[in-house]
């Protein structure tokens, strides 16, 4: 019974962040990581079957209570269908993300890349790996919002 612990947070985020998308459909992307100490790869596949609409790609996590970095420095690595590959490193400041985290914890989403077409249908493999062990992060994901012109 305790092994499914983790789940309805999980599920409570990707809920709360869909609802944020509004009436557009929002896709998100999220797996569960080590909340005690993330240090490992979180990978997300996004599997796209709109290669004319454009989105705006975020980074979200889930955290606790627990959180209270001020700042997040990230991997972030995409793999897609046609085995392009890029990688970049992100700094996020966590204290632009909204109300303080630390008091009660929820999601935080951070605009990475804005007006993205994605070429191929496909599965777009997303690996997100924080640079130094983090505490606090439940799950790691991106959310894709279409773009309304």
């Amino acid at each position: 019974m305790n092994r499914h612990k983790g789940a309805i947070p999980v599920a409570a985020a990707c809920l709360a962040v869909c609802a944020a998308c509004g009436t557009e459909p929002c896709r998100v992307v999220m797996t569960d990581v080590d909340r005690s100490r993330w240090d490992d790869t979180a990978t997300v596949v996004y599997e796209n079957s709109d290669t004319v609409s454009l989105y705006d790609m975020s980074v979200v996590l889930h955290v606790t209570p627990g959180f209270g970095m001020r700042q997040l420095t990230l991997d972030m690595e995409i793999l897609s269908p046609d085995s392009m590959r890029m990688r970049e490193q992100l700094t996020l400041a966590t204290v632009d993300a909204g109300p303080a985290p630390a008091s009660y914890g929820g999601d935080m989403e951070f605009p990475y890349r804005r007006r993205v077409r994605l070429h191929s249908q496909g599965s777009y493999t997303v690996n997100i790996t924080p640079r130094m062990p983090v505490a606090g992060v439940e799950s790691a994901g991106v959310a894709f919002q279409p773009v309304t012109q």
